[in-house]
């Protein structure tokens, strides 16, 4: 054999599939991407006429996606994106375009990758430019600019059209809670991806703790799907975690991230806060839960808690959740001392917000409360939701039964299902491995949206 620089897999049935070149393979927060496919779907932009796609290093040494393309007519971030978003994965858009008059040749005649310009001249997001009017607005202004490394942001620039992603949030809530002695809630960005909106929160919330307010405890993580699916927490005790799993279901489903709230009140108060945080997004059921590690026990006790008010939960999606029979015996110093560990060692989403003391703090003593919840907790009864476990490879909760790997089969009145996903407990959501993962999430979703469109026709 030769290497002629192709990448390529066997497949079961033992042909080969041709993956791209190596050589125009990067990765990228995680993320392996063909550069060649990116610049495939751009060239079906109907105005796109060539299109090169760059991965370049910003001014904190993170790569980034670049694109530039030359075109018959002017476009905005947000034509391309939305073209973009139709035919690839979130993560595989670029963070900035630019548009050119001409790409640059070498001598022999082919384009000069090299001779293409830093992205300062970006693509405009389609807003009209509209300046800083005042003093909170124009230092937003310059840490939106520092952290997307980026001239001339507008107040009326979304955040996420300008290349943001959840890494950037994080490090921007960071500038923001540093340099102008403001916490701001990771919702506020979501909802708010302006700087004129977040000035004008920040102007309401001052005297607020970030993640602190009963108000604050659930995000919607992405934007278009035909049902909600509300995903309780893991551990680390924040919904940001199912940032990268929302962006791979958009348009299948919205995800909403909830934050752990015992450690503000009582379990039972704390289970009728959920309830009522849901039903403020979506009144009426059937409703679809997710948890993955203690959120998924979570999960069951609050639809437990729904369906005795008579509320309707449709499916629970456990990813790698062990059902909880029997307490765990830890003093406070172990509970403690295994919190400083997780902390160690979690993923870069949540340790770019966790590099602040202040904000190590605050995590801690919300985990150390959920903690203690998860010690004291027994998943007892069964609940009328179909129950769908998501079994990670190698884990311990994949070794407790054969046919029954996470405990929950007898836990559920109707329809129990196992799936298996690739990568350990510790890594099923993070890059490299929840695009593979997610696919087994679309298609629960898919299933579940089918079935209850059968029993409500009225919904189709």
């Amino acid at each position: 054999m030769y290497k002629t620089g192709d990448l390529a897999r066997w497949l079961p049935d033992g042909t080969i599939e041709y993956m791209g070149r190596i050589d125009h393979q990067v990765k990228i927060r995680g993320y392996r991407i063909e550069l060649g496919e990116v610049e495939a779907q751009l060239l079906k932009v109907e105005p796109v006429q060539e299109a090169i796609v760059l991965a370049r290093e910003d001014e904190s040494g993170a790569k980034q996606l670049c694109a530039y393309f030359l075109a018959a007519r002017s476009l905005t971030v947000s034509e391309l994106r939305a073209a973009l978003s139709r035919e690839i994965p979130a993560y595989m858009i670029p963070s900035y375009f630019v548009q050119v008059e001409r790409m640059p040749l070498t001598p022999n005649g082919k384009i000069d990758r090299k001779a293409l310009p830093a992205p300062e001249g970006s693509v405009p997001t389609g807003m009209e430019y509209v300046a800083p009017r005042t003093s909170l607005e124009a230092r937003l202004t310059e840490i939106w600019q520092e952290v997307l490394g980026l001239p001339n942001i507008g107040v009326q620039d979304n955040f996420f059209d300008l290349g943001g992603h959840s890494l950037k949030v994080l490090q921007m809530l960071q500038k923001v809670s540093v340099e102008l002695d403001v916490q701001v809630p990771l919702h506020t960005v979501f909802k708010m991806p302006t700087v004129e909106a977040m000035a004008h929160e920040i102007g309401k919330r001052e005297a607020e703790k970030a993640f602190g307010s009963e108000e604050n405890d659930i995000v919607r993580l992405n934007e278009k799907g035909p049902v909600n699916v509300f995903c309780f927490p893991p551990l680390a005790g924040y919904g940001i975690g199912y940032y990268e799993m929302a962006r791979q279901l958009e348009n299948h489903c919205v995800v909403y991230g909830l934050e752990f709230i015992g450690d503000r009140s009582s379990h039972e108060d704390m289970l009728e806060q959920y309830i009522d945080s849901i039903r403020s997004i979506q009144e009426q059921g059937p409703y679809i839960f997710l948890g993955y590690s203690i959120g998924g026990n979570l999960a069951f006790e609050v639809a437990k808690a729904m369906e005795n008010r008579g509320y309707q939960v449709s499916d629970i999606i456990m990813i790698d959740a062990l059902r909880r029979t029997e307490t765990i015996k830890s003093s406070p110093e172990g509970t403690s001392d295994q919190i400083e560990q997780i902390l160690d060692g979690l993923s870069d989403t949540y340790k770019s917000y966790l590099t602040e003391p202040s904000a190590r703090e605050k995590v801690k003593n919300k985990m150390y409360a959920y903690a203690l919840y998860r010690n004291e907790l027994l998943n007892t009864g069964a609940v009328q939701a179909n129950i769908h476990a998501l079994v990670a490879g190698g884990s311990a909760a994949g070794i407790a039964a054969p046919d029954d790997a996470l405990l929950w089969r007898q836990a559920t009145q109707n329809h129990y299902a196992e799936y298996e996903v690739v990568g350990s407990h510790d890594v099923v959501l993070d890059p490299g491995f929840i695009e593979e993962n997610a696919k087994v999430l679309r298609t629960i979703v898919k299933k579940v949206i089918q079935e209850t469109r059968q029993l409500n026709p009225t919904l189709s």
